[in-house]
């Protein structure tokens, strides 16, 4: 297990979580940010280099009782997964907001948009940001 997630608390500090889900990879991307939170159904990712990618986490809205909720991933605006992120480590001050996490092994690859689309409208975006948080945990190889 690593500790490399944060999350948002109402008091304005990053806390340190270790993931559950123990991505072999270091974090690549991360647009997460401390200021207030509206919500949008979609995290996007711009790259200009090759990587590989073997997770991601979105920072997440959940409803009352919910662990899972659907998404698919495009890359370069081409669907290439769907399935479930999973309910993972949440903010201790305001317990609905939580990471949600997906695993998607992609291999090294010249891969210019990586773009998150969950069911429902619930994704952390805001000002400081062009689309909803977004850590993307991948390698970028060698030039």
């Amino acid at each position: 297990m690593r500790c490399h997630s944060f999350v948002l608390t109402s008091a304005l500090a990053v806390t340190a979580l270790c993931s559950s889900a123990g991505a072999s990879y270091p974090m690549l991307y991360n647009n997460w940010n401390l200021e207030t939170c509206a919500t949008t159904n979609s995290a996007v990712m711009h790259q200009n280099h090759a990587w590989s990618m073997d997770a991601f986490e979105v920072w997440y809205n959940w409803a009352p009782g919910e662990e899972w909720v659907n998404y698919e991933l495009y890359l370069n605006l081409k669907l290439v997964k769907s399935g479930r992120l999973l309910r993972g480590s949440c903010d201790p001050y305001q317990k609905s907001w939580c990471v949600a996490r997906g695993e998607a092994a992609l291999s090294a690859g010249d891969y210019s948009t990586l773009e998150v689309r969950t069911e429902y409208a619930h994704v952390c975006k805001n000002d400081q940001t062009s689309a909803g948080f977004l850590h993307v945990y991948g390698i970028r190889p060698a030039q």
